[in-house]
Parts: C-alpha cells; sequence; structure tokens
C-alpha cells in the first residue's frame, strides 16, 4: 500500500475523499450502484469491491478494496494486493458481523436493579 501511494495522488481538497486516493470516489461510486458486498459490523456497513473491469484504477498492482463512511461522512478504505489478502479482509468482517449481531446474554444485576426500582415505586404510592 505504501509504494500504491506514490503512484496515485491523493485527495487533498477539503471534503467526503480527503486523504484517500484520487480513484477513492469512482470506487464509492461503484459501492453506492449496488456493487461489491456489504458487510454490516456493530452498525456501519462495510463494503468490499474487486477492481476487475474498473478502467479508473491507476495500477495493476491491486485486486480489491475495503470502503467505509465514519459518523462524520468520511470515506475510508483499505487496499488488497492479492486476491487471498482480500477474501481474508471479507472473511474476517464476516465473522466480525456474526459476532456483533448474536444476543449478548442479560446482565442478571441489571434485572435485579430493576425488580428494586419497581420495590421502591410500591412503596412510594403507599
Amino acid at each position: 500500500m505504501k509504494g500504491m501511494r506514490k503512484m496515485a495522488s491523493i485527495i487533498s481538497e477539503p471534503g467526503k475523499f480527503e486523504g484517500e486516493l484520487e480513484f477513492v470516489p469512482r470506487m464509492w461510486d461503484v459501492v453506492m450502484e449496488g456493487f461489491g458486498a456489504e458487510v454490516w459490523v456493530s452498525d456501519r456497513p462495510y463494503s468490499f469491491v474487486t477492481l476487475l473491469g474498473i478502467d479508473e484504477t491507476p495500477t495493476d498492482e491491486l485486486f480489491g478494496a475495503q470502503l467505509w463512511e465514519d459518523d462524520n461522512g468520511f470515506v475510508h478504505s483499505e487496499w488488497y494486493s492479492t486476491e487471498a489478502e482480500y477474501d481474508a479482509a471479507l472473511r474476517t468482517a464476516e465473522r466480525l458481523a456474526e459476532d456483533s449481531t448474536e444476543d449478548p446474554e442479560p446482565d442478571e444485576d441489571e434485572d435485579e436493579d430493576e425488580d428494586e426500582d419497581e420495590d421502591e415505586d410500591e412503596d412510594e404510592d403507599e
């Protein structure tokens, strides 16, 4: 990735893509058009797209990317040089998504606190 940044310009203008590679806006358009794999982790979608068939990329040294938008509306990217790196990152995100959707076990202390609050309210009413 470090060498990649030398081959591609970085967007310096303020805005959604500031600090990203010059072709990230095109990749974001691809994501917004519904292409790629979308994985939700902790209420945030992460989109995985390959560069196969996309003409605007300045190098053949990349296979794919992960794109996401932060809470402030800025788009961020992570790039993968090989299909193996891309697949590993996608599998990791899918595992994280599964972990973040599992229902946590109820905290027994919270249930006891709620019961105590209800008892106090009933005592005040009498």
